[in-house]
């Protein structure tokens, strides 16, 4: 008993002993419970606007836009991305159907009820991919105006920190655009992606091709602006909703608003070690070989010193690389993808991450059949180089090899 109470006497006369240890355990289970309570409070649904949204912190979409090139193929190539670089890009299906339409029986289309919905009637925790569905009341030729729709509905829904946009003849490289994107600040003006410029034009602008990303930062900005009444619009961010250019290419007016309104600018997004480049206009084959159009050429000619873009971009922006130099390891997107090649291109990486010690013959061989496998490759895609073209075989194997680093999965 002496003992005890000497401990018990000690304890008293430092005071302290006891009661800060247990003080301090107190203040973290505090923290903890207001750490939880603001965190199950952040995913409760609530109404903005009559629709239901789910508070839940989403770091980048992907908005998958309907392309012009093969439109009836769209609904095919929306499911093959699903299967593939869909769930880990976050994807987004842009659509101009409603659900009554899908669920009346049109036989295209009863595939995306299989996908969640980003409407007024969503009501559950956000998965992805998900379909948005654009109302009647704006129709495919009214581009600018479902441009501006989509960007002030999909950050009213998620608040994003980044958007990231494409088509869906797009592959995006996902594994690739979530360590892209860890390097970005979401509160600070970007607007990035394949620089492109007309000659006779001040502004530049990005590819929709190959895609192209925006801050959140960048996103409230052209939300407020756009949300003007027309006459108190800065002039360069209007377009009549009328059929015309910059409806047909919505990405037009996105960029001059940028430009003249916020003098916020494309970048040069070429990679330090080789100027090769992250984001793709055209599919593998045509980068590796160098089959690319005149006028995608020529828009690169005019990022000179003279220009307004000159301080901004390196030297040499007009050079284009072939060849396995063609594609940065970073790339993050290739365009001109029909449905059949999306799926071959991911298994095709699949299968290098996995066999990482294969022979060069049994890497040709793997290749070479799955596109053989394919019936319809795209009017603006390109076959596989001939066999006897060792060059560009040993090329397009190295771009393979790439493009499969670091395959790893996009945690949501």
């Amino acid at each position: 008993m002496t003992i005890i109470k000497r401990d018990m006497m000690k304890n008293k006369s430092t005071g302290k002993g006891i009661l800060l240890p247990f003080l301090s355990l107190l203040l973290l289970i505090l923290v903890f419970c207001l750490y939880y309570l603001s965190t199950a409070m952040s995913t409760i649904p609530t109404t903005v606007n009559n629709i239901e949204t789910i508070q839940v912190k989403i770091p980048f979409v992907t908005i998958v836009m309907p392309s012009v090139v093969n439109p009836d193929g769209q609904i095919k190539r929306i499911r093959n991305i699903a299967q593939t670089w869909g769930h880990d890009s976050r994807a987004i299906f842009i659509v101009h159907l409603t659900e009554a339409e899908i669920k009346s029986g049109n036989k295209k289309h009863p595939s995306l009820l299989d996908y969640p919905t980003l409407t007024k009637s969503s009501t559950t925790m956000v998965n992805f991919p998900a379909v948005f569905y654009i109302p009647s009341t704006i129709t495919p030729d009214m581009g600018v105006k479902r441009l501006q729709y989509i960007l002030s509905q999909i950050t009213t829904i998620l608040d994003p920190d980044f958007t990231f946009w494409v088509n869906d003849h797009t592959y995006v490289l996902s594994h690739h655009l979530c360590s892209y994107i860890k390097t970005k600040n979401s509160n600070e003006p970007l607007y990035i992606g394949h620089a492109l410029k007309k000659d006779s034009e001040e502004y530049a602008f990005n590819s929709g091709a190959s895609g192209y990303l925006l801050s959140k930062y960048t996103m409230k900005q052209l939300i407020q602006e756009w949300n003007l009444d027309i006459s108190e619009q800065h002039p360069q961010c209007q377009t009549s909703d009328g059929i015309s250019w910059y409806n047909q290419n919505p990405g037009l007016i996105l960029a001059k608003c940028l430009h003249y309104k916020f003098e916020t600018y494309p970048i040069d997004t070429r990679s330090y070690l080789d100027q090769s480049h992250v984001f793709h206009a055209f599919g593998i084959s045509r980068m590796v070989t160098g089959d690319l159009d005149e006028w995608y050429r020529l828009k690169h000619k005019t990022f000179s010193e003279n220009s307004f873009f000159g301080e901004s971009f390196r030297s040499n922006y007009e050079f284009l690389p072939t060849g396995s130099e063609c594609c940065s390891v970073d790339t993050l997107t290739f365009h001109y993808v029909e449905a059949e090649e999306t799926l071959v291109i991911y298994d095709i990486l699949q299968y290098l991450n996995l066999e990482q010690h294969a022979f060069f013959s049994d890497v040709k061989n793997f290749i070479q059949n799955s596109y053989n496998d394919i019936e319809f490759l795209g009017g603006y895609s390109r076959p596989l180089p001939p066999e006897t073209e060792e060059k560009e075989w040993d090329a397009l194997l190295d771009v393979f090899q790439k493009l499969a680093s670091e395959f790893t999965e996009c945690k949501i």
